[in-house]
């Protein structure tokens, strides 16, 4: 999905530059006005800034993500509304930040997720996708960036990572695993011996795929597999028998 928004956003930055190549100064400020109109009413947060990196366009579903209102933010530096970092906290958004060097060249950046500020002060993930808007007109050149909330999605890679480093020594290295630090046996007794199998793997993180190649099967008798573990388990996914395990783990 994310490469899809970003295929979208390259396509769509195409179209509106070649489109304004041949206009004069004024119908490329009405084209320009167009594009911000549009862009207003999209479901997606929408940021644009000058190559100034003054906020210049902040709609309402920005404002929803982030609490500013758009008269707090518009005309102040991007960076000192956003205030981006990566999951280390090494800053993203910054004067002449790597987006910003990379509009200067005419090259779009790739989707990235931030962990962006909201007017609490609290930090939010977002995912951002970048558009550059070109123009003959320096002036009216501007980098678009479209936010939406990441949070859930981070939030539940996390707690998947977190499950699998937990099970590690468990299918890593049965063989030296503490009997305190085995499942609970009734929980595996309601597995076959296969399905335990197929568990291990995909608590390593193992695709469908890749199971059925270890295990000499066809990926169709892999999701059958799976299936009558869930149902076992009584769970509904991957994530959740992982952590029924791990609940068996800890207890």
């Amino acid at each position: 999905m994310l490469n899809y928004c970003q295929d979208r956003a390259d396509e769509f930055s195409r179209e509106i530059g070649s489109d304004r190549a041949c206009l004069s100064p004024q119908e490329q400020v009405l084209a320009v006005e167009r594009v911000f109109q549009s862009l207003a009413n999209t479901a997606d947060g929408v940021c644009a800034v000058d190559l100034n990196q003054r906020v210049v366009l902040w709609n309402e579903p920005a404002e929803r993500l982030l609490d500013f209102a758009a008269e707090e933010v518009l005309g102040k530096h991007c960076y000192g509304v956003i205030g981006g970092t990566n999951e280390q906290g090494c800053t993203l958004c910054r004067k002449q930040c790597a987006v910003m060097q990379l509009a200067a060249e005419g090259v779009p950046s790739a989707t990235q997720d931030v962990y962006a500020r909201t007017k609490s002060g609290d930090r939010k993930w977002v995912n951002v996708t970048t558009i550059l808007v070109s123009s003959g007109l320096k002036e009216l050149a501007v980098v678009v960036h479209l936010l939406r909330d990441a949070t859930k999605r981070i939030d539940l890679e996390r707690e998947h990572s977190q499950l699998l480093a937990r099970l590690a020594d468990w299918t890593e290295s049965p063989s030296v695993r503490d009997s305190s630090s085995q499942p609970s046996p009734a929980l595996l007794e309601r597995l076959t011996e296969r399905e335990r199998q197929v568990l291990h793997l995909v608590a390593r993180g193992t695709d469908t795929d890749s199971i059925a190649g270890e295990l000499f099967i066809s990926s169709a008798t892999v999701r059958n597999h799976v299936h009558n573990i869930l149902q076992k388990l009584g769970v509904r996914n991957r994530l959740e028998a992982l952590a029924l395990v791990v609940n068996g783990i800890s207890h």
